[in-house]
């Protein structure tokens, strides 16, 4: 952890134990179409509002944090992917049943995350096929599939995830990429 000023020159590293109770992400900034800014604010006081938090984050723009606040700035590189609470696209009619909503939520955790660190161009996201699999009786293995298009290309690909069911509940077992 630096103290001081760094811009100055006095910035000094500081490694004092610090207990955080209080944890608040209080703001995304867009800073471009494919970017946001991330902030997060982390305290040892306990039960910090978020008007609060924004209130740390700006006397720290000022220089003036206070000694018990860290704030660290994440970018969420989003490649033209959804970003917070953007929806993934359900392409086919299906009854949305708790475990149904329990794959999607893990589908569209893992194609965000797989286009933000392992895809390396962009793409256009059209969906997520095949949630009609998703056998709420018997919790048997089923494949879902987000169809996208690189924007180089004229032809969909698809990123497959294969899940099953265990006692950790619905996990991705399997997944690729294919055309």
């Amino acid at each position: 952890m630096l103290r001081g000023d760094v811009d100055a020159g006095t910035a000094e590293e500081d490694y004092t134990e610090m207990y955080f109770r209080s944890l608040n992400i209080i703001e995304k900034k867009d800073i471009e179409p494919d970017m946001a800014l991330i902030m997060i604010v982390f305290t040892n006081q306990e039960d910090v509002s978020d008007e609060q938090a924004e209130q740390y984050v700006k006397w720290s723009e000022e220089g003036k944090r206070p000694d018990d606040i860290e704030i660290y700035y994440f970018l969420n590189l989003r490649y033209g992917l959804m970003s917070g609470d953007d929806e993934l696209k359900i392409l086919d009619e299906v009854e949305r049943t708790a475990d149904r909503m329990a794959v999607y939520r893990i589908a569209k955790d893992f194609t965000n995350t797989y286009f933000q660190e392992e895809y390396t161009g962009e793409v256009e996201i059209m969906g997520i096929k095949g949630l009609s699999g998703v056998d709420t009786d018997s919790k048997g293995n089923c494949t879902v599939e987000v169809e996208f298009r690189p924007v180089q290309e004229d032809s969909l690909s698809y990123l497959f995830m294969t899940f099953g069911y265990d006692e950790m509940g619905w996990t991705i077992r399997s997944y690729g990429v294919e055309k």
